[in-house]
């Protein structure tokens, strides 16, 4: 990992105005970094084991910045009458 890269991620885990989930994803990174396995990550962050190796993978292959968006999913999008809001 780069300088600058670990510099971004310290700042990402730390900042209050920053989403809960980027936070998260911040951590698992910087333990990784660390030298600690999926499952003392997900133990010490209380997440599952496959949540923080995903997260790891993600690092890897976009870096920091392909922790800020979530994967697509398959299905059709959600619209206002499933969502269970009214429309009037």
């Amino acid at each position: 990992m780069s300088s600058d890269d670990n510099r971004r991620l310290r700042v990402l885990s730390k900042r209050k105005r920053v989403e809960a989930r980027v936070q998260i994803r911040s951590r698992i990174v910087l333990l990784a970094a660390a030298g600690m396995t999926d499952k003392d990550i997900a133990q010490k962050l209380d997440i599952g084991r496959r949540v923080a190796a995903r997260w790891r993978a993600r690092f890897l292959a976009a870096g920091v910045d392909g922790l800020f968006q979530d994967a697509t999913r398959p299905g059709r999008p959600r619209t206002a009458r499933n969502a269970g809001v009214a429309l009037f």
